[in-house]
């Protein structure tokens, strides 16, 4: 959720941070897993899952403009649009990795400088 990258020192931005990130995470989750429930996965040799990072590329880009829309169908057919990009950005689930990725718990970047959703 990049909970630990917090682009302020005051406690209410903190708070409102925390949230909004809360936010946006619950609806990268929702939007992947609406998406993964599509994938026929007897047609991969690995069991397949979506790309999070492309779900959160598109999100930003094709989000707000879906909820500028003032019909529904038209917010209706753009999400459906939305969605069949994110149907198409699927990767494999590879047991038994060689090597295990490892990520770091330090801050790496400035407060001002943290990447956020």
């Amino acid at each position: 959720m990049k909970i630990t990258n917090i682009s302020s020192s005051k406690e209410e931005l903190i708070k409102q941070d925390i949230y909004s990130q809360m936010y946006v995470f619950h609806l990268l989750q929702t939007v992947q897993n609406e998406a993964e429930e599509e994938i026929v996965q007897e047609n991969y040799k690995h069991k397949m899952k979506i790309n999070i990072n492309m779900v959160v590329g598109y999100l930003k880009r094709y989000f707000i403009v879906i909820m500028l829309r003032e019909e529904p169908s038209e917010r209706e057919q753009l999400y459906n649009r939305l969605h069949n990009k994110i149907l198409k950005e699927i990767v494999p689930i590879r047991k038994g990795r060689k090597y295990e990725r490892t990520t770091s718990s330090k801050n790496r970047h400035h407060i001002n400088k943290r990447k956020a959703f």
